[in-house]
């Protein structure tokens, strides 16, 4: 028995609960007030409180409660508080009285792992976690050593470094341990094998390496039978697959035993609500997600209490980039700057999320033509993305290239020693390149834009070093026809040379004319085109010859399409709707069969429109178009969504739909003008009775939508094992 310094209470434990008692007398029961939240407990007594603190540990509050015992002077309130965690030790009964308690050796044989291990429903305190996790791993070391991996209190201690390890994405660190983790835990019969199954599961799919954790989720499936969240997590691993029908499956089983078992607002409802809404914002219907996707955001906010929470800000993350699609920037950009905060102080300044949410943040401000906010933001996800373990090379592209936009694109005048501010991140950026990923056609890329970051920055042979190494790779890869990527390098290699030679001398800021800002977003260029300074008259003359695009022809849409639909949302500062080549085929091949049109320019994919599927109705998902298409932009982009409609009739579909937003700028004007219904803020298509022809612009011939699709190529080397498949090099260039 242990009481309080005031001697106001005194209070007990065993493995399952605490007891607290506080001697009332013959006070009357009305006057005694006692309130049991999961980490204070609040005890007043005629007015007088008793204790209002923060409890050492979490407690049950539904399963706890109070009663009077004894007579007279005697009576005793006794308060029984159910212990979150089964045999754990309380040291003390209030978080004060814990604290002030001196440490127990974390290598003692009795030293109560179960305090060191992260619960879900724990504050996230980063700081702490990384002190547990140096704890954990040295005590599990010492066991591993002493006792074996076979050995309980080893495979105890491992778990527990496991729960507080995965909070700070180690990953990898994980994943090596569960080599040896596995196979052990295999061998028994008991819950670490249970446990064992289900930590590599989720490491690989934190990896993203979905194909791989599935069989895992299932495997467990077949142990423990169905339950709310084992459906949820196959659920979510087959939305990652892009099998959206088995992904909804899943999530709509799951919300049911959640209601069975704990009611319409508890439980992970929040995660579940969060899937089914990303089910449906993948399948392009975004504005029916978005209040799927609030439900789960304002269940999260409400369990937290006000207290930052990783996964309030995981689900406003969701809320952002759906305002994003819709082109509600302002509502996108306080969502994010939220998460952030809430990131850094839960996950930790260099967390894998914190990076993400920089990155959002970073888009959107540059899509709102916040060039400043937006470049502090995409400089901190770059710094941030290249130290990941798990990095992820098309990522990292996709932050460089927009970083380069916020100076070259829509500005007045060029500073060329911003540039410079970059050179650690993107030398630290070639030597992980360098080390950890194959020499082919990938990491060309990389070298190559790297080197004109450095030319623009002034450091002629530093770039010339990367465009060397870029080159070579480039002629080996087999995948497609770098010779353009080529080209551009010996371009910038022989600007590099002239201006160290002397014969060029390109200042470090100028200033770029209203009229050439405005012709350069019309057509712009790939990488730095420096040589636009021009040094005399002949080569002005010979820059303003500009050839004459060829007309665009269209066909349908083509797994090998995949590097230029990346390309063309980098050029109209969109998300892409598949980030992946795999996901990019499949939803060609299910999904979107015979729905997705692409407008080809020569060899380029100048335009493209993604539609799917549900078995009922075609949904328009995303339509790009390039910038280099001028005035005849929303031309192609009506002839493609003509001819996805003769798809959908072709296909006995009841009707076509889609989104103003997916259609492009003033879609809901082009839409209209194709004769589009609106209802709903959904525009949908005339009924396959009526005519063929819609404004005049015909439908797509029958050898034109009948005709058989060409093979494609050999799908290019994935940028990393540990990453998800990277684009071919073109995507980045």
């Amino acid at each position: 028995m242990s009481s309080s310094s005031s001697q106001k209470y005194e209070w007990s434990q065993t493995d399952g609960e605490v007891v607290v008692r506080v001697r009332v007398g013959t006070m009357a029961k009305d006057k005694i007030k006692v309130k049991m939240e999961a980490a204070q407990l609040t005890i007043v007594v005629a007015g007088e409180s008793i204790l209002k603190d923060a409890l050492a540990y979490r407690i049950e509050p539904d399963d706890s409660f109070w009663s009077i015992e004894g007579e007279g002077d005697t009576r005793t309130l006794v308060i029984s508080l159910a212990k979150k965690k089964d045999k754990q030790q309380w040291r003390g009964l209030t978080k004060e009285e814990e604290e002030s308690v001196p440490g127990a050796d974390v290598m003692a044989p009795d030293f109560d792992v179960l305090a060191l291990e992260h619960d879900d429903d724990d504050p996230e305190r980063v700081e702490e976690q990384e002190q547990n996790e140096i704890k954990l791993e040295a005590r599990y070391k010492k066991l591993l050593e002493e006792k074996g991996i076979d050995d309980e209190a080893t495979l105890q201690t491992f778990f527990a470094l496991f729960d507080n390890c995965i909070q700070l994405y180690r990953l990898n660190k994980m994943y090596t341990y569960l080599q040896d983790v596995v196979p052990a835990c295999r061998k028994r019969n008991d819950k670490y094998k249970l446990k064992a199954i289900q930590a590599l599961a989720f490491v690989l799919w934190k990896q993203s390496k979905f194909k791989e954790a599935l069989p895992l989720f299932h495997e467990m499936e077949g142990i423990l039978g169905k339950g709310a969240a084992l459906c949820e997590n196959i659920a979510h691993t087959y939305n990652s697959m892009g099998n959206y029908d088995k992904a909804e499956e899943y999530f709509r089983q799951s919300l049911k035993f959640i209601e069975q078992e704990h009611g319409l607002n508890a439980g992970n409802r929040g995660g579940v609500l969060l899937g089914l809404g990303l089910v449906r914002d993948r399948l392009g219907r975004h504005r029916e997600a978005l209040p799927v996707i609030k439900q789960a955001y304002e269940f999260y906010k409400e369990r937290a209490r006000g207290a930052p929470a990783s996964l309030q800000a995981k689900a406003g993350i969701s809320c952002a980039k759906l305002h994003m699609k819709l082109g509600e920037m302002r509502q996108a950009e306080v969502y994010i700057r939220e998460a952030v905060t809430m990131y850094e102080v839960t996950c930790g300044e260099t967390s894998p999320l914190t990076a993400s949410a920089y990155h959002e943040l970073g888009k959107c401000l540059w899509m709102q033509r916040k060039r400043e906010d937006a470049q502090n933001a995409l400089a901190r996800a770059y710094e941030l993305e290249a130290m990941k373990d798990a990095w992820d090379l098309v990522v990292l592209l996709e932050i460089h290239n927009l970083l380069m936009d916020t100076h070259l694109k829509e500005i007045a005048n060029i500073n060329r020693t911003k540039f410079q501010e970059y050179f650690k991140i993107v030398d630290f950026v070639v030597g992980r390149v360098r080390k950890d990923l194959p020499q082919d056609g990938n990491a060309a890329v990389y070298y190559k834009a790297a080197g004109e970051l450095k030319a623009w920055g002034g450091n002629y042979n530093a770039a010339k070093d990367l465009l060397n190494k870029a080159i070579p790779l480039f002629r080996e890869e087999k995948s497609m026809d770098c010779s353009s990527l080529i080209q551009a390098c010996n371009d910038m290699l022989g600007f590099c040379d002239r201006n160290l030679a002397g014969t060029q001398n390109s200042p470090m800021s100028f200033d770029i004319p209203t009229e050439k800002a405005q012709e350069a977003e019309k057509e712009p260029q790939d990488g730095p085109v420096i040589e636009e300074i021009f040094e005399d008259a002949e080569s002005q003359a010979a820059a303003d010859e500009v050839e004459e695009l060829p007309a665009a022809t269209f066909r349908l849409a083509e797994p090998q399409d995949f590097t230029q639909f990346l390309q063309l949302c980098r050029e109209t500062g969109r998300n892409p709707l598949l980030t992946d080549q795999a996901s990019f085929s499949k939803h060609l091949k299910n999904h979107g069969a015979g729905l997705c049109w692409a407008a080809v320019q020569g060899s380029t994919v100048c335009a493209l429109a993604l539609c799917g599927s549900d078995g009922i109705f075609a949904h328009v998902q995303q339509v790009l178009s390039a910038p280099t298409l001028g005035k005849g932009e929303e031309e192609v982009r009506k002839q493609l969504l003509t001819r996805c409609t003769e798809s959908c009739r072709e296909k006995q579909l009841r009707a076509l739909r889609a989104e103003p937003s997916v259609a492009g700028e003033r879609g809901g004007e082009l839409l209209e003008a194709l004769c589009w219904k609106p209802q709903n803020f959904i525009y949908t298509t005339p009924c396959a009775t009526e005519a063929a022809t819609t404004n005049g612009y015909p439908a797509a011939s029958a050898a034109a939508s009948s005709a058989p699709r060409p093979a494609a190529p050999p799908a290019p080397a994935p940028a990393t094992a540990a990453a998800a498949p990277a684009p071919a090099p073109a995507a980045a260039a």
